[in-house]
């Protein structure tokens, strides 16, 4: 049955989270839960689905089995007026700035409060406004103040340090890029020289220093 409000595709595998999420929209947009799991990821639903309805945005989270990324991509091309929303229940500024890059609008944080937010984020992405919640505008602007640090880096080698910080290995490295892995291991020493440490953990440290998730702040009573 066709929803009378404007259609939100929410795909996660916390059913939770789909409940929370239409009951936050209720009255605003219809929610279409996609659910996925190990055996069925769900991108063909939602495929039918933005096909099909009036859809205004995508909601991702972070259970997704396959690389949102790529779902992304998919919907730029097919469905570019779709706003595409992210979230994590863990932080890191480079899955974030990856996200962005390929056009995710919203990015948000399940420690912060959504149920207030959730619409606001949906009526921004469908004017193609970017929306960060809270704790992750201070990560963004935590990025912008250390992002000297490597901007300055050959465009190869801050690519290699932006997917370790994400926490790729190097099979996954090789996986997305296609480089061979002889290269991949020469543009982490020339990361290491750069940094003046010796392993690559030493160096995934350095970065999760960095750039790592702010602390809450402390509202003793």
């Amino acid at each position: 049955m066709t929803s009378q409000f404007p259609v939100v595709i929410c795909a996660t595998g916390y059913p939770l989270h789909a409940d929370a999420i239409r009951t936050y929209l209720r009255g605003f947009y219809g929610v279409d839960i996609v659910q996925h799991h190990n055996w069925q990821d769900g991108i063909a639903r939602i495929q039918h689905i933005a096909n099909t309805q009036r859809v205004v945005a995508l909601i991702v989270d972070d259970t997704f089995p396959r690389d949102a990324m790529q779902l992304a991509a998919w919907m730029q091309e097919q469905h570019p007026h779709i706003g595409l929303i992210y979230i994590a229940h863990e932080l890191n500024i480079f899955r974030v700035l990856r996200a962005l890059e390929v056009g995710f609008l919203g990015y948000l944080y399940l420690g912060d409060t959504l149920a207030e937010r959730l619409k606001q984020v949906i009526d921004h992405t469908r004017r193609g406004e970017r929306f960060l919640s809270q704790t992750v505008m201070q990560l963004y602007d935590r990025y912008v103040c250390y992002r000297g640090l490597f901007t300055t880096l050959p465009k190869a080698l801050a690519s290699t340090f932006k997917m370790m910080g994400e926490g790729l290995s190097i099979q996954d490295i090789v996986e997305r890029t296609g480089l061979r892995v002889e290269v991949v291991y020469r543009r982490q020493y020339r990361l290491r020289q750069h940094f003046g440490v010796e392993t690559n953990q030493e160096l995934v440290d350095l970065i999760q220093q960095m750039y790592a998730e702010p602390k809450p702040a402390n509202t003793g009573r």
